[in-house]
């Protein structure tokens, strides 16, 4: 009796001990599995270490693009004549707004100014915030945020973009926020721009006589890197041909953020924050010394700041 019912659970016994075993050898392949991806962890973490790495040495010796014809080199020496800073003899200059990033260097030329226009907000506002100390109302402009990271009484903040033609309510230009009721009749306005390359377009779209109404301003200027296609080229020359009509550049800054860019072998910043004057109340003078200076500092403070030399050979250029 006992060898016959031995004989009926032994394929029993042999199903239950099959499950384990199975079970088993499903667990040890889970635990290597487990292990291999704990491996391609550690190796994709060791991957991102050298990129960032790499990534922050490469930004040291970025060249955005490198183009060498004579005809881009022609061109952009047509375009550093333009954009060739010159000193002011009666007026020093100053830093306005924050040690890097967010700062600029401008004329201490303030006595008629009551307004500000702030153009590109974003979240570092130490110019916006330096201006307003100084009794100035600040008209901001930005589509990108809902309101400034700080309020304050003077400031007076638009959600919108800043744009050619004002074909939405979303969108504003130049001239319309100049014929602000509060801004109307005011010709001695400063202003800052940085709205990320619209900046060409909006100024192209701009007239010199709303350009001449600005006593004092300073933009950040993107993709000079570009300056090899002939149509960029064609709306840069354009553009600063038309507001050095009325204004002189009296200074130049590159942003460490974006590197260099060398155009028919001349290297110059890919993105500069250059400021112009009114020709009507001053006289301006040849320097005497080179970019960056004193009052300048670097944009990404972990990276050095961008030499520009003296401009002296645009003179000498042929």
């Amino acid at each position: 009796m006992r060898l016959k019912r031995l004989r009926e659970y032994l394929p029993l016994y042999g199903a239950i001990y099959s499950k384990l075993s199975k079970s088993r050898e499903d667990r040890r392949k889970l635990v290597r599995h487990l292990h291999e991806m704990e491996r391609q962890r550690a190796e994709l973490y060791r991957q991102l270490d050298e990129l960032a790495r790499r990534l922050q040495i490469s930004q040291d010796t970025m060249l955005v693009c490198n183009t060498q014809s004579e005809a881009t080199r022609l061109r952009f020496i047509e375009f550093l004549r333009l954009i060739r800073p010159l000193d002011i003899d009666e007026k020093s200059k100053i830093r306005v707004g924050g040690p890097h990033d967010g700062g600029y260097v401008m004329i201490d030329d303030f006595e008629q100014v009551a307004a500000a226009l702030s153009i590109g907000v974003g979240h570092e506002i130490s110019w916006d915030t330096d201006m307003s100390r100084r009794g100035f109302c600040i008209f901001q402009f930005d589509h990108t945020i809902d309101a400034p990271p700080v309020l304050q009484p003077r400031f007076r903040f638009f959600n919108k973009k800043v744009a050619p033609v004002g074909k939405l309510k979303s969108e504003i230009t130049l001239a319309d926020i100049l014929e602000l009721e509060e801004l109307r009749d005011d010709c001695d306005i400063v202003m800052k721009m940085d709205i990320e390359g619209d900046e060409w377009a909006v100024l192209d779209a701009t007239s010199e006589y709303s350009i001449k109404r600005l006593r004092q301003f300073v933009i950040e200027f993107h993709d000079i890197h570009k300056f090899a296609s002939p149509e960029w080229a064609d709306r840069a020359l354009r553009v600063f041909t038309k507001i050095t009509r009325t204004h002189q550049v009296v200074h130049v800054h590159g942003n460490n953020h974006s590197g260099f860019a060398v155009l028919g072998g001349i290297p110059f910043p890919a993105v500069a924050e250059v400021t112009l004057v009114r020709k009507d109340h001053h006289t301006f003078t040849k320097p005497h010394h080179s970019w960056p200076t004193e009052l300048d500092a670097p944009n990404q403070p972990k990276l050095a700041d961008l030499s520009l030399g003296t401009f002296e050979f645009v003179e000498k250029a042929v």
